[in-house]
């Protein structure tokens, strides 16, 4: 189990890496009790700490949040495929356009699980947040 201040150098250090590692492993714990051990420890930030961690939440979330610029990979695939197929025969301009957009698909899919984790994590710091405001 992570101690509060391991966690609050990870909220504060500038290593996502070990922020997401923390938010997948806290998502996926199966131990019941160890889940509520993490809870208790996220409520027990301080609440500077609580708005960083908010922070870079949202900065993770941002950032892996590739639905933004889905219709412009596929505009500009389109026109790749129409200023490619002149030049080679379509069916092979199609194939290799189709293989791109798929590729960055692929990629986006990937990284959306990154996006799962800091939204889950956003939603306990900011109940966590809220519970506080109101006493």
């Amino acid at each position: 189990m992570y101690e509060i201040n391991i966690f609050s150098e990870i909220i504060l250090g500038q290593n996502y890496k070990e922020f997401y590692s923390f938010a997948k492993k806290f998502r996926e714990e199966k131990d019941i009790e160890k889940q509520m051990d993490r809870l208790i420890m996220l409520k027990e930030l301080e609440d500077d700490v609580l708005l960083l961690a908010i922070a870079k939440t949202e900065a993770i979330e941002s950032h892996y949040d590739h639905s933004k610029y889905l219709a412009a990979y596929v505009a500009l695939m389109a026109t790749y495929l129409l200023a490619f197929s002149r030049v080679v025969h379509p069916m092979i301009a199609f194939l290799l356009t189709a293989g791109i957009l798929a590729g960055i698909l692929y990629g986006s899919v990937l990284e959306k699980k990154k996006r799962v984790e800091a939204v889950f994590l956003k939603s306990l710091l900011t109940q966590i947040k809220n519970e506080r405001n109101k006493k």
